[in-house]
């Protein structure tokens, strides 16, 4: 028998009648059936979604029972057309296999467009919507900006990718969020397609959770790696600063106006500036500079044992200020060194070299 695809031109495919008949339910019904065609030589399926492609994968899994018939490979577009033509020849097995196939290939930049094929009246694949979800909400800046699918959503289902957006705004996540946020709109700024339209009603939800969060914990905010980064940082950005100023004003309170002011000059604007851990002389630099020192002084200061101490790098308060301490103290690296030299000496000047 031959399957020619509707409006598809072309050669047919040929096939054997015992082989459909016996392993899908659908040629089982047609073929062995009280149909008017039923025994006719060519049958015809429809186009979408039998395309060339996905008709000779269906007809290969068929035929060998695996997707790994050939070493031919698919891509996603065709992954979802042979998914739907095993809904159509009701091949639950093949629609496993390829949702394995797909979940094998899920990351962030296909997740929107996987998600939107799970939720397609057609499909409702809740083992591949549920996979794609947590991607979609974890990257909605990329995710909902990127492709239209988001934004093609059913409105209940954009609401629960809102909602767990929402669940991921904490303190110490709200800069970074704020970040995306703001990065997302950028994006959809030229665009003036009905998609986009809802995208920018999903953010504008996301930005009634952070302005709860900013309200409520401001504190907490402004003292977050993120927001320590988004001020002065890898990830500064002035305009993004702004705007999540402007939600720390907009979610502003008589009430809590003094707690924010406080937040605000204490963690932000008097932030205290700490020296950086490369000022400390590392674990290896402190033993050998000692061991020096000892071999220095061997057989002038018998009389005296001194253990020369050096701070953990941890400890940037004991690291001496500029101009601090003496010469040598100073070239040293701390001031402990020089008192260890000279200080505790009762010959204090036979010490000192020339």
């Amino acid at each position: 028998m031959s399957i020619v695809l509707e409006g598809v031109p072309g050669e047919p495919f040929a096939a054997h009648r015992a082989i459909l008949a016996s392993r899908s339910p659908y040629f089982h019904a047609l073929l062995l059936g009280d149909y008017a065609d039923s025994n006719a030589d060519t049958f015809t399926l429809p186009s979408p979604p039998f395309t060339p492609a996905s008709t000779t994968f269906v007809l290969g899994y068929i035929y060998t029972g695996t997707l790994d018939f050939s070493p031919r490979k698919f891509d996603l577009a065709t992954s979802f057309e042979i998914w739907r033509c095993a809904a159509f020849l009701s091949l639950s097995t093949l629609q496993s296999a390829i949702e394995y196939k797909v979940l094998g290939q899920l990351n962030p930049a296909r997740a929107a467009r996987v998600l939107a094929f799970a939720h397609a009246p057609d499909v409702n694949c809740a083992r591949l919507a549920n996979a794609a979800r947590p991607l979609v909400v974890e990257h909605f800046d990329s995710a909902w900006t990127t492709t239209p699918h988001v934004g093609h959503l059913e409105y209940d289902v954009q609401k629960a990718l809102v909602r767990g957006v929402c669940d991921r705004v904490k303190p110490r996540t709200a800069a970074d969020a704020a970040s995306r946020v703001a990065r997302a709109r950028r994006q959809l700024e030229a665009e003036r397609a009905t998609w986009a339209d809802h995208v920018r009603g999903m953010l504008d939800g996301v930005e009634e959770a952070l302005l709860s969060v900013i309200a409520q914990s401001l504190p907490e905010v402004v003292a977050s790696s993120g927001f320590v980064d988004l001020t002065e940082g890898v990830g500064f950005s002035t305009d993004v600063l702004e705007w999540l100023l402007t939600l720390v004003v907009k979610g502003l309170r008589e009430g809590k106006a003094p707690r924010a002011y406080q937040a605000l000059v204490g963690s932000v604007l008097l932030r205290e500036v700490r020296p950086p851990l490369s000022a400390v002389p590392s674990a290896r630099t402190q033993r050998l500079t000692a061991r020096h020192l000892a071999a220095r002084n061997h057989g002038r200061c018998a009389s005296t044992s001194t253990r020369l101490h050096f701070p953990c790098a941890p400890q940037t308060a004991d690291v001496p200020r500029a101009g601090s301490g003496t010469r040598r103290g100073r070239a040293l690296g701390h001031p402990q060194l020089h008192q260890a030299q000279v200080g505790s000496h009762p010959q204090r000047r036979r010490l000192r070299r020339p």
